[in-house]
């Protein structure tokens, strides 16, 4: 048909359309290409939103100090250096906690802490003894007698004997103004520094300040900050070889491996390297009502099976997170189950990691 007017169709209206026509019958769409500098400049926009957000962070841990986390009137929850250990189990067992800060009555001052720890350390001390003393006699002393007279002896002691034995747990305080920051270096810097004592204007020591409830304060306040929570554990944790034993070596081999290797947990695992359960020296407490000493020699499944018996409210199953959740799920799970470590396990559940509150508060001193 001849055209009756207008004007011709351009070229390149029709190369367009001829594009149109080879995409819907078949053909390959090239890719859109942007203008030049279009996503240079969006890269740079997300990375420095990503930096604001990071400095943001940062000012709101220095803006934070030590006295906004504390509540007001609340009491430390202490132990005399002159009482025994067993009345330092008890208390630890009645408040639900993992130390206590110890008081000199001569001096009138704090002057440590106790923690359970200490308690296994010398527990364990004292179990080695009783196998020195088997290879000097060379025969093998009942261990249910033996540990019978050491619990005796064990109640005559005093915590001020114990305090660090483990050189885990040393003494130090800082004021109450410290932002909170300077207090996620201080924990960065020293390992073994769990808590700190929290001093007044006028020196007088009024708090104690655990990672605990540091990490609390930050499970709360990085929901303002989601880009942060978003980080996955990929990002930062460490694979390493985990700490392990069998569900038949007893509970006291796996507090002695503990104590060699410097760690608070090792993980029970079955034949197929799958984690089981998970034993802490905090285990200790469950049985102190009755045998705080032969249990020990019990396979650590039963020892932990025993201990549920009497906290029918707790439970041994692990808290585990995998290299896909994010910070902001690991610091929930923390606070949600009140633990101080989540075992990172991988798609067959075989831990690959261990994430302790030490090792988060460096993760946040370091953003």
């Amino acid at each position: 048909r001849k055209s009756t007017g207008g004007k011709a169709p351009r070229k390149h209206v029709a190369s367009k359309a001829a594009r149109k026509s080879a995409v819907s019958g078949g053909g390959v769409k090239k890719p859109h290409r942007f203008r030049p500098g279009t996503v240079a400049l969006r890269e740079i926009r997300r990375t420095t939103n990503s930096v604001t957000m990071t400095s943001t962070w940062r000012q709101s841990l220095e803006s934070v100090t030590l006295k906004d986390l504390l509540t007001n009137n609340e009491p430390i929850i202490s132990a005399k250096t002159t009482d025994s250990p067993i009345a330092v189990l008890k208390s630890l067992l009645k408040n639900k906690l993992s130390s206590l800060a110890l008081w000199d009555e001569t001096k009138q001052e704090y002057v440590g802490f106790i923690d359970m720890v200490d308690l296994v350390t010398t527990v364990v001390t004292l179990c080695e003894t009783k196998n020195v003393l088997d290879g000097i006699t060379n025969r093998e002393s009942d261990w249910y007698e033996y540990m019978s007279k050491e619990e005796e002896l064990f109640k005559s002691e005093v915590v001020g004997t114990f305090s660090n034995a483990s050189n885990r747990d040393p003494w130090c305080d800082v004021w109450e103004g410290k932002p909170l920051l300077s207090l996620l270096d201080m924990f960065s810097q020293e390992v073994n520094l769990h808590r700190v004592g929290v001093s007044n204007d006028q020196g007088k020591i009024t708090a104690v300040m655990t990672q605990s409830r540091v990490i609390r304060h930050l499970a709360e306040d990085i929901k303002r900050f989601p880009e942060v929570g978003a980080t996955l554990v990929s990002k930062f944790v460490k694979k390493c070889e985990v700490l392990t034993m069998t569900p038949q070596e007893t509970a006291l081999v796996g507090m002695q491996r503990m104590l060699e290797r410097n760690v608070s947990s090792i993980a029970v695992v079955d034949p197929e390297g799958k984690l089981h359960a998970v034993l802490t020296p905090s285990d200790m407490k469950r049985s102190m009502e009755v045998n705080l000493f032969s249990d020990l020699y019990l396979p650590v499944a039963l020892y932990l099976d025993k201990g549920n018996e009497n906290f029918k409210d707790q439970s041994h199953t692990p808290v585990t997170c995998t290299e896909g959740d994010t910070l902001a799920q690991v610091l929930t799970k923390l606070v949600t189950h009140d633990v101080h470590r989540l075992f990172v396990v991988d798609a067959e559940n075989k831990p690959t990691g261990v994430l302790s509150l030490g090792d988060l508060i460096s993760v946040f001193e370091s953003v």
